[in-house]
């Protein structure tokens, strides 16, 4: 199997990825997860823990959909991993096998983004893709001065129109107030809702629709 340098250029690496010594899952094993995956939609959760941040990609409909994705964000991110990820996507398995990656940001290894995937089911949305949808987002803030760092991600649910998506980002901040009771004070914008979690401020609970247009990704 040929090596993987970290500075390969993103077409290089999908084509390393699709070449012939690069077997995909066998037709056995990829037709039993289609069957238990029939439902299934994937988004790729990549934690970097550098920038303090969680960012999230997705919708897609089938696992080979996000493979450029997950090329893309190991490339620009955490390049020392690029050929533990073609090491990864290149066994008997393959995509179909995918669960996360942890790869190093540094030589040195303190610090790695770990790419994770969510399989939530979700019929409707999955005979429709590739297509705009609106994912409904719970987010964990930390506020340090004017500067705002995504703790935590949840994805909620993933619906065709806005409408559906705004009803259930009601349903959540009921849900969530709650669970906080005195603590659980709200302000409502135009793209969001704020939930404080604490009396100083610093901890926050964003939920809002996450409009996704269902590009399909240029090679």
């Amino acid at each position: 199997m040929p090596h993987v340098n970290m500075w390969m250029s993103l077409a290089d690496a999908r084509r390393m990825l699709e070449a012939e010594d690069c077997p995909t899952a066998s037709s056995a094993a990829a037709s039993n997860l289609a069957e238990e995956e029939a439902n299934t939609i994937y988004y790729l959760i990549c934690e970097n823990p550098d920038e303090r941040d969680v960012s999230m990609f997705g919708p897609f409909h089938c696992r080979e959909a996000f493979i450029p994705t997950l090329i893309r964000n190991i490339e620009k991110d955490a390049p020392l991993g690029l050929s533990m990820l073609h090491d990864m996507l290149c066994g008997p398995i393959g995509a179909q096998g995918f669960i996360d990656i942890r790869s190093p940001i540094s030589p040195s290894g303190e610090h790695h983004l770990t790419v994770r995937l969510e399989k939530p089911e979700n019929r409707a949305v999955k005979d429709a893709l590739p297509c705009p949808t609106w994912t409904v987002m719970q987010t964990e803030i930390i506020r340090e001065g004017v500067e705002a760092h995504v703790m935590e991600m949840e994805l909620c649910e993933a619906y065709l129109k806005k409408e559906d998506a705004d009803r259930r980002v009601r349903e959540v901040v009921v849900e969530v107030t709650q669970n906080l009771g005195s603590y659980g004070d709200v302000l409502e914008h135009a793209d969001r809702v704020i939930v404080h979690v604490e009396g100083d401020g610093k901890k926050l609970i964003w939920i809002f629709p996450r409009f996704d247009p269902g590009e399909i990704p240029e090679s």
